[in-house]
């Protein structure tokens, strides 16, 4: 989390952006969750639409039914999403599927690797998924002017960026 923090922090500095006009979309929220507990610790606001580190360890913490749990954490989500916005000056942190409607100036997607059962990849438990094409296609096309890509060992996408995006 701390390298794809810092990486984020890089393309906003070398390309000359403003945070207002980046959002990074991923396919996992623990991922960006990871990533907004590191920009906070450079004090930088995130806008998101899912849980912070904070309520996901309370949760976890007085939670003693995965079922209620599960429950919980959706009510969180739904209302962090009922108030997720693009019009403030912080970086926007969504998964995918959520940002779905939505543009901005600068998208970083950070593109996970493709996994057939559900494991642990890089200490995150990853639950199985496969990144189809329309879902990348939507992550890609949320981009306005800039489109980067953060490739975390996606073979399957590797080559065709290579190939075809200069």
């Amino acid at each position: 989390a701390n390298a794809l923090c810092l990486n984020v922090k890089w393309i906003k500095e070398n390309f000359n952006l403003d945070f207002k006009d980046i959002v990074v979309l991923a396919e996992s929220v623990n991922v960006l969750r990871d990533i907004e507990k590191e920009l906070n610790k450079y004090q930088l606001e995130c806008m998101t639409n899912f849980e912070n580190d904070e309520q996901y360890q309370k949760l976890k913490e007085s939670q003693s039914s995965p079922s209620l749990f599960q429950k919980d954490l959706r009510e969180i989500r739904r209302a962090a999403k009922t108030h997720f916005t693009t019009d403030t000056n912080t970086i926007k942190l969504s998964t995918i599927h959520s940002f779905k409607g939505w543009e901005s100036k600068s998208v970083i997607l950070i593109l996970q690797p493709e996994i057939q059962e559900s494991e642990t990849y890089d200490g995150y438990y990853i639950q199985k998924r496969e990144n189809t094409p329309a879902l990348i296609y939507t992550a890609l096309t949320r981009a306005k002017c800039n489109l980067f890509i953060i490739n975390l060992g996606n073979l399957k996408y590797d080559s065709f960026f290579k190939t075809n995006i200069k």
